[in-house]
């Protein structure tokens, strides 16, 4: 197939300051908020290196913090994080500026984060321990604030508002986010790179000294294109939101089993993901070589790459549940196979490339189970709890890490403690590799158990997202916000959608020689507290879905009736069909 370059650049151009009918982000905004995207890899990139885990070359190898304490600068990070998210909702809800609510908070967090990560390289090496451990904690909570509260949050959150248009919306972020996975890629090459050739390592702190300036700079520069290069179109208003009482939200929680197993599964992460660990430790203890090590971590973002465009195409063949349980399989036993290959570089290397991609699935499947459990919440009780939820995501991380003291007592237990130069040692380093494997293989099948039981399929969806579009309809109808006719219309088109399903269910079973009707057996679903007559409602796109981070539920919450400020209208766009307290944005 001949590509046309030619035509392609035509495209380019003719949208570069005009978008196509229809859409609202030009191409050359489209670029400006991917570019920003790049700044904020960037400056991630340096907090990256600044990980509290017994990996980290920066905080283990280089400062010689012991897992343990580590482990407790992570929670305590976490715990402050959970006491930020009220005051983090205020700011952004609060946020009024011709620029927008997003875009300033883009511009002035990501220059503390930037500043505060830079700042960790120079912290006195000949420091006392406790001294070195209370700057640690400090500077690591502040960027958690500045990066992960704020900056990170404001950029994810700016796309959904740049455009009315959900599959604009769609385009966008799967274009920006291949372009702005450049900058790890680059990182991860530089940095090893630059110590083999500036005769250090990558436990040498001159490295970081020279390299968290570069990065950090250059990525505050880059986040200007997103504050400048971009226009906040849609208008946030509060008004038709539920507030929930604490006691009712948490009995309304506790009803919801998928919530609960979806959660108790990302517990156990720590545990599946205990090898994690190992990569760095022999990148550095025992390859020995900066510029290979430079190459294969570049190499290994391929990994994540393949995970995350095979997700989708995976998800359609065999749902989400299953993709979910097949990859933690995978990854376990990836992981678990690295006991007899403690030794062998390469080996273990191949080894950790497929379980990366194996987990890089979840990037994609994650979010789009936790768009699914909203659904359903929404679906069994009339209420969007999308705020409420997240924020038992978060306690539930809380109790996540706490159990995952596991991982330090093990490493310390093993003698793992200030001194990270016992790695060079290969029957040490081995050995502790190989109990970090048994851990990370019993952690990833013991994933696998509560997605056994979350049984809320595809085919359940559909019939269950039919019925909430159904209830949309007829909410706006009510309230005057589409007429007879406009109804009608929509209700048969959800009438044809079911009707298309249900030919797709028989074709399939015919195939299989299950059934030769052509009528499709009825789906039991969960009992439904709101009674309804249900028509059909078209499918949640995959991807649609798996866009919508943290950050964006936390968005989606806030979302309840929308204004389009440059007085453009989009007919195919169906975010805007009404204002309820409890309609999901289709």
């Amino acid at each position: 197939m001949k590509l046309d370059l030619k035509g392609k650049i035509k495209w380019v151009t003719s949208q570069w300051s005009k978008p196509a009918k229809g859409n609202y982000v030009t191409i050359k905004e489209m670029a400006a908020y991917s570019i920003g995207g790049i700044g904020v890899q960037f400056i991630a990139a340096v907090v990256g290196y600044i990980a509290m885990s017994a990996g980290s070359l920066l905080i283990g190898s280089v400062y010689g913090l012991t897992p343990s304490h580590m482990q407790i600068i992570a929670v305590v990070g976490v715990l402050i994080s959970l006491l930020i998210v009220p005051f983090r909702g205020m700011l952004m809800d609060n946020t009024k500026s011709k620029k927008g609510k997003y875009r300033p908070i883009i511009l002035w967090s990501s220059i503390p984060a930037a500043v505060i990560s830079i700042a960790m390289a120079y912290i006195p090496l000949t420091a006392d321990y406790n001294t070195k451990f209370a700057l640690i904690m400090v500077g690591f909570t502040l960027i958690n604030i500045f990066y992960n509260q704020l900056l990170y949050l404001a950029y994810m959150n700016l796309v959904q508002v740049i455009s009315p248009n959900s599959e604009e919306r769609t385009t966008i972020v799967s274009i920006s986010s291949i372009i702005y996975s450049m900058a790890p890629t680059l990182t991860g090459l530089f940095f090893p790179v630059i110590a083999e050739l500036a005769g250090g390592t990558m436990i040498d702190i001159k490295i970081y000294r020279l390299l968290f300036p570069v990065f950090g700079i250059l990525g505050v520069l880059l986040t200007f294109f997103a504050y400048f290069g971009t226009k906040e179109r849609v208008v946030q208003k509060k008004t038709n939101t539920e507030k929930i009482p604490f006691m009712e939200g948490i009995k309304s929680a506790f009803s919801n089993k998928y919530l609960w197993l979806y959660n108790i599964q990302q517990m156990l992460l720590f545990a599946r993901n205990a090898s994690s660990l190992i990569l760095n430790w022999v990148f550095i203890y025992q390859l020995q070589n900066g510029v290979i090590m430079g190459l294969l971590t570049t190499l290994m973002g391929t990994a994540s790459l393949i995970g995350m465009v095979s997700a989708p195409i995976l998800v359609k063949f065999i749902g989400k549940r299953n993709l979910n349980i097949g990859a933690n399989i995978i990854l376990a036993i990836a992981y678990g196979f690295t006991f007899f290959s403690a030794g062998n570089f390469y080996v273990t290397f191949v080894l950790i490339y497929l379980a990366n991609a194996s987990n890089a699935t979840s990037i994609i499947t994650g979010p789009a189970i936790n768009a699914d459990i909203l659904d359903f919440h929404q679906w069994k009780t009339g209420k969007r709890m999308d705020g409420f939820f997240c924020n038992i995501g978060i306690v539930t991380s809380v109790v996540g890490m706490a159990t995952g003291f596991v991982i330090p007592a093990v490493t310390e237990s093993y003698g793992l403690l200030t001194n990270y130069d016992v790695l060079y040692e290969a029957a040490f380093r081995g050995n502790l590799i190989r109990i970090l494997a048994v851990i990370s293989l019993i952690g990833g099948l013991a994933c696998c158990i509560p997605m056994i039981f979350y049984d809320l399929s595809e085919k359940k969806l559909r019939v269950m997202m039919r019925e909430l579009k159904k209830r949309t309809l007829d909410a706006d109808l009510e309230a005057g916000d589409i007429t007879q006719e406009e109804y009608d219309e929509k209700v048969k088109e959800l009438e044809e959608q079911e009707a298309e399903d249900k030919a797709k269910e028989a074709k399939k079973k015919s195939k299989k020689g299950k059934n030769k009707d052509t009528q499709t057996e009825e789906i039991a679903l969960p009992t439904n507290e709101i009674e309804s007559s249900v028509s059909g409602v078209p499918t949640v796109d995959v991807i649609n879905q798996t866009a919508m981070s943290v950050g964006e539920i936390n968005a989606a919450e806030e979302t309840e009736d929308v204004t389009v400020t440059d007085n453009k209208e989009n007919e195919n766009d169906s975010d805007n069909e009404g204002g309820k307290q409890w309609k999901r944005k289709f």
